[in-house]
């Protein structure tokens, strides 16, 4: 602009049309203002919602506001038992289901179980002997502990037991001591032990036993299959009624009773 107004002496007419019109050293970009949050525009939102469902013509045997009943259930109705329940919580449930079927199998079935397992020990099994040499191995029990413990049952006697019993003669229990050492005591003992902690596997054979016998019974025409309502379960549930109705009438009549006595006459 100074050397517009030195080149010439006139006078600053028409300066303003003349800076328009030449071209600007550096060019200025106009500046937009933006914004900080850019938010969708109304119409595009309006765009992007979803179809509206096409509700189901109302029933005309049913109000809008209709609700369907419940199936009815019968709370004395047998649950089927859990694959996931305990074989405990199976073995109540045979009970209900077999009876004495299972009460005879599962009578046999310990009786072998155990007698197997002392004839196992008194041939030579001695797992109580491996037990306590696995422990002596890793070093959970000494080598002295372990020779005492087999010290003091070797002589354990049934006879020093049995003594203080006043009507037992001294052949007797020389007998017995002679027929029971302490290494047989011992022996039987463990057997018993393993016998209770296989408790598990005997009730799970028990199991299968008792549906294997009882569905050979049925095919052969051995068994016959129950009527309904003969069940121990349904037995159980008739009789408990019934006890329940005479409790019932007993606590009635009590009260009726006292209510007259009560009653003073006039």
């Amino acid at each position: 602009m100074w050397h517009l107004c030195r080149c010439s002496s006139r006078p600053l007419i028409g300066v303003g049309q003349l800076l328009i019109r030449q071209s600007s050293l550096i060019p200025i970009k106009p500046i937009v203002p933006q914004r900080t949050f850019s938010f969708p525009s109304v119409f595009k939102l309006k765009k992007n919602l979803p179809e509206p469902i096409s509700q189901p013509s109302v029933n005309p045997r049913h109000p809008p506001d209709y609700v369907p009943p419940r199936p009815h259930i019968d709370p004395h109705a047998n649950k089927p038992v859990q694959s996931q329940s305990s074989i405990f919580a199976r073995f109540r449930h045979a009970y209900s289901k077999y009876g004495r079927i299972l009460l005879v199998v599962h009578f046999f079935s310990s009786c072998a179980w155990f007698t197997g397992l002392v004839v196992l020990h008194f041939k030579g099994f001695d797992l109580g002997m491996y037990l306590i040499d696995g422990l002596t191995r890793i070093n959970i029990i000494s080598p002295e502990r372990r020779l005492s413990f087999i010290r003091r049952m070797n002589e354990f006697s049934v006879a020093g037991i049995l003594s203080r019993i006043p009507f037992i003669s001294q052949e007797r229990l020389d007998s017995l001591n002679a027929y029971w050492p302490g290494e047989r005591v011992r022996l039987l003992a463990t057997a018993l032990l393993l016998y209770k902690f296989l408790a598990p596997i005997r009730y799970a054979f028990t199991l299968g036993a008792t549906t294997y016998i009882s569905r050979t019974f049925l095919k052969r025409g051995l068994l016959k299959r129950a009527p309904q309502g003969d069940s121990l379960q349904e037995l159980y549930r008739d009789q408990k009624q019934l006890i329940k109705s005479h409790v019932r009438r007993a606590r009635d009549k009590m009260k009726t009773t006292a209510r007259r006595g009560g009653q003073k006459p006039e």
